[in-house]
């Protein structure tokens, strides 16, 4: 029996441990890379289907809420609407934020139908407003789900007068960002507190960080930490929320960056209304996105900031939040969306 060579077993001992550090790392390099890479996002282009009259757009907000039926869904919480009676020269969608319902934005909207004497629609988006604030239906949630009913609506309101706003809050911000890339029919949009960015995360990371989070498994995050479903907030506002939804939102900030490099925001106005105490969302991404809607032209680009003397919340829509400051946001927030109405109306009377 030969002598065992030990210099060589240990080489190639050695040998064998380098490979399989080196075929571990390449397998953990592409599963990273995988990760990382772009979604597939063709399901935020969807279908449209305007309403052709009053009429019919009455009798689709109706059926709306009868199909809603089928789900355990709180009375306050169902698609809402405020009608003058007949076609108007303005129509305002007005698009809750995650966890939240129609119900956030109901007095807004009664104060901008009084102001303007806008028709308001107020649609609720797909599983919020049930009776089990834990409900595990959120984790459903997809862009596509946000961009199918924001545009439902906004084909509703095609039948019930001239001139459509569209406004979103927070998550639904992009959304209301996104819809004129998909439809030809929208006059303003207005981005509220829009999350194009989360609070302390790197803007360079974010397209990654989400892209991640769209592959990951999913999971919830309680908006308080500490006091859980006991926080104070209305009882119609979920407790937690899906990371996989923050990062669905997120996609849309993509596509919305992605498109503006082909051509213009194809929307007369845009809206955009931030807090600087809000950090919950990265407003230097908010204002990217809205220089980069400014340059690309074609598209007046209003910006307003909320002073941090004012301490004004990330929700600052619903009267029902704790501090909310409805009579200071309410008057401003009309009066950046239909400054020529009201002065008309004022001079009217």
């Amino acid at each position: 029996m030969p002598p065992r060579n030990h210099a060589q077993e240990f080489v190639r001992m050695w040998w064998n441990l380098l490979w399989i550090l080196v075929a571990l790392i390449a397998v953990l390099a592409c599963v990273v890379a995988w990760l990382i890479s772009p979604t597939d996002t063709s399901g935020l282009r969807v279908a449209t289907n305007p309403s052709p009259d009053y009429n019919d757009a009455v009798a689709r907000l109706k059926a709306w809420v009868d199909e809603d039926k089928s789900e355990p869904i709180r009375p306050e919480c169902n698609t809402q609407w405020i009608l003058q009676g007949g076609p108007t020269e303005h129509v305002i969608v007005l698009l809750h934020g995650l966890t939240s319902c129609p119900r956030q934005f109901d007095e807004l909207g009664a104060a901008v139908a009084k102001a303007t004497g806008a028709n308001v629609v107020i649609p609720r988006m797909p599983y919020h407003g049930y009776f089990d604030p834990l409900t595990p239906a959120m984790a459903n949630l997809t862009a596509h789900d946000l961009v199918f009913a924001s545009s439902r609506a906004v084909d509703i309101a095609r039948g019930l007068g001239k001139k459509i706003t569209v406004a979103g809050l927070s998550i639904n911000g992009p959304t209301a960002t996104w819809l004129p890339f998909i439809r030809d029919d929208i006059d303003q949009i207005a981005a509220l507190s829009p999350l194009f960015g989360v609070g302390g995360m790197p803007r360079n990371l974010s397209p990654y960080v989400s892209n991640a989070l769209v592959r990951l498994p999913n999971m919830f995050l309680w908006w308080d930490p500490k006091d859980k479903q006991n926080r104070n907030a209305p009882e119609y506002s979920y407790p937690r929320f899906p990371v996989r939804a923050i990062a669905e939102s997120l996609q849309m900030t993509g596509a919305i960056l992605e498109e503006l490099e082909k051509r213009p925001l194809p929307c007369r106005r845009m809206v955009m209304v931030t807090s600087e105490t809000d950090t919950a969302i990265d407003r230097s991404e908010a204002v990217l996105v809205a220089n980069a809607i400014r340059d690309r032209g074609g598209c007046e680009v209003v910006s307003f900031e909320f002073p941090a003397s004012q301490k004004v919340a990330h929700d600052f829509i619903d009267p029902r939040q704790p501090n909310a400051k409805v009579a200071l946001v309410y008057p401003k927030l009309i009066e950046l969306l239909y400054p020529s109405a009201i002065d008309s109306r004022a001079a009217a009377n």
